[in-house]
């Protein structure tokens, strides 16, 4: 199976509703694609965990998409799998995204806040509308259909991950803030 991964809270917000329902027209054209929820809502007030697990059912997706719960070993979930999606509507940063690049997933995400800083579309990853359905479960099926696309995201995700988000590239600039200031 190709394996789809997301990888924070399922909470509101989060873009997980309408990846549930892209999920279903990429399981109308790849059969063996299976999508699986790293993560928990719990007991959280923008929990939508309960709701998307009925969705899934409703739409007949329960076998294909897999609610691990919390994890403590996130990263060994993310190297099972083939892909990583994700769809927030908002994010600040995007750890979890850095994470799976970190990990060699190539990703696709939602052109939105924190996230433009870290996907350049096309070179270490692609960039998707906002809720989006089709959008979002078009770029699914050709990531699927594109292992070059696939193999070049991969590596220039990692690139990007040691490069901007490393202690190794947090220490040299603040090394190089320190230094400025130190002679200005």
């Amino acid at each position: 199976a190709f394996l789809f991964a997301y990888s924070g809270k399922l909470n509101r917000g989060k873009g997980l509703d309408m990846l549930v329902r892209a999920w279903s027209r990429v399981r109308a054209v790849h059969k063996d694609a299976h999508l699986v929820l790293i993560g928990a809502g719990g007991q959280q007030f923008l929990s939508c965990e309960s709701t998307l697990r009925g969705e899934a059912e409703q739409r007949g997706l329960s076998a294909s998409i897999t609610f691990t719960g919390y994890v403590s070993r996130v990263a060994d979930y993310l190297r099972a799998c083939d892909a990583f999606v994700f769809p927030s509507e908002n994010e600040a940063l995007g750890l979890a995204l850095i994470e799976a690049m970190s990990c060699g997933l190539p990703s696709l995400a939602s052109a939105t806040g924190g996230i433009l800083d870290i996907i350049e579309d096309g070179k270490n990853g692609r960039l998707l509308p906002v809720g989006d359905e089709a959008a979002w479960a078009s770029a699914m099926v050709e990531l699927m259909e594109s292992p070059e696309d696939r193999r070049d995201w991969a590596a220039a995700g990692i690139q990007t991950a040691q490069a901007k988000f490393s202690m190794r590239s947090a220490a040299t600039a603040h090394e190089q803030l320190f230094e400025s200031l130190a002679a200005g």
